[in-house]
């Protein structure tokens, strides 16, 4: 216990650069810390915005996808119908198929290719 009092000013100056190290090591962590979360908010941020950007899209190409099947389910449709009203006429001897019939079977097969 004699040599606290005998060394007490080298001791006291450990005991100040110690305090001053802690000190240091401290407020570095703190920066990090603060300059981590400031990152990753804009990351976060700039993730989300991105996500918003991909949800409009997708929007867009699903009504965009909707529109064109409406589209072509209404061809469809019309096209069975004038092929119905086709079959429905009566069938001569030699021809199965007037002019008329085939123009809209020629016209149904340039649609699909």
């Amino acid at each position: 216990m004699t040599w606290i009092l005998k060394y007490w000013k080298p001791l006291l100056g450990g005991v100040a650069v110690l305090a001053v190290i802690y000190g240091e090591v401290q407020y570095g962590r703190a920066r990090y810390n603060a300059g981590y979360d400031a990152a990753t908010a804009a990351i976060t941020a700039k993730m989300i915005e991105q996500h918003q950007q991909h949800q409009k899209t997708a929007r867009a190409a699903s009504v965009e996808y909707q529109q064109t099947k409406s589209e072509r389910d209404e061809k469809v449709r019309v096209q069975r119908e004038v092929v119905q009203k086709i079959i429905e006429r009566p069938v001569y001897i030699d021809d199965c198929t007037d002019a008329s019939g085939v123009s809209v079977l020629n016209a149904a097969i340039a649609e699909r290719r």
